[in-house]
């Protein structure tokens, strides 16, 4: 499992410069010409980068401008607009991005997200996203245990073993990081992306793999570094802050956990 972290444009250079799988949200890449820039260059250095809607910050975009978005950054692959509130309203929309993105450049790696209110029609959903052209991908989003009383684990495996021919993704990640030390999740998950580390990280915290217990620290949120969700991406430090040593935590969390979930290994 390949993991891409999310951080605020301002410090981007300073903590995932050196990664090479990346997810960044198409709304700012038309809003923010220095976030465009930084993802235009780890595409030419040959990073796998993603392009996701702001979907889970419940902003929708129209569809002319993800495929402004799409045409000016041309990610390696893009994740379809999904609705996390109504499946059925979720798979027309994908279906209806898909086909546009297409038309614009055909062979285009899609990505969809199935939705469902109960375990049978999540399934049921994933199988039809997986039917859509274009989609290689099946994202599973993060709050699984939540809305189905299953672990993220358990749904894994219903999905890989009814789509083996489709890569998985993971929308985020729980709050005690546990997927990311399944060994099962290791070896079917592709790729995995979340804020979660860096926002540990600038509020000087440095979660553990193999750790989790009465120790493991409460996760701040986005919330933490901004108003809203969205103004996580806007993050400044205060005069104030000692950024060299947060960029150190920051730093440190993505090496420890890229290190677990791409080979099950602890490192210092």
């Amino acid at each position: 499992m390949k993991l891409a972290h999310l951080a605020p444009t301002a410090i981007v250079e300073d903590v995932i410069a050196d990664q090479m799988t990346h997810l960044c949200l198409a709304n700012l890449l038309l809003e923010d010409r220095t976030y465009l820039r930084f993802y235009h260059q780890q595409l030419r250095k040959g990073a796998h980068v993603i392009m996701d809607t702001p979907a889970f910050e419940r902003i929708q975009m129209s569809l002319s401008d993800l495929l402004d978005a799409a045409k000016q950054l041309q990610p390696t692959q893009m994740i379809l607009p999904d609705d996390m509130d109504d499946p059925r309203v979720s798979l027309i929309r994908q279906k209806e991005a898909a086909k546009a993105i297409w038309e614009w450049k055909w062979g285009v790696d899609l990505m969809a997200v199935p939705h469902g209110r109960t375990v049978e029609e999540y399934i049921q959903n994933a199988e039809a996203c997986a039917a859509i052209r274009g989609v290689t991908t099946i994202g599973i989003q993060e709050e699984i245990e939540e809305d189905f009383g299953i672990r993220r684990e358990h749904m894994v495996r219903l999905i890989h073993d009814r789509l083996p021919h489709k890569r998985i993704h993971f929308n985020g990640w729980t709050e005690t990081m546990e997927e990311l030390e399944d060994q099962y999740c290791q070896t079917v998950v592709s790729t995995a992306d979340s804020a979660k580390l860096v926002v540990y990280g600038l509020n000087d915290l440095e979660p553990r793999p193999k750790h989790f217990g009465d120790d493991w620290p409460d996760y701040p949120g986005r919330i933490s570094l901004g108003s809203t969700s969205m103004d996580f991406f806007d993050w400044e430090a205060n005069p104030e802050d000692n950024l060299d040593a947060l960029v150190v935590k920051v730093r440190n969390n993505i090496r420890r956990w890229n290190a677990m979930a791409a080979r099950g290994v602890v490192i210092d």
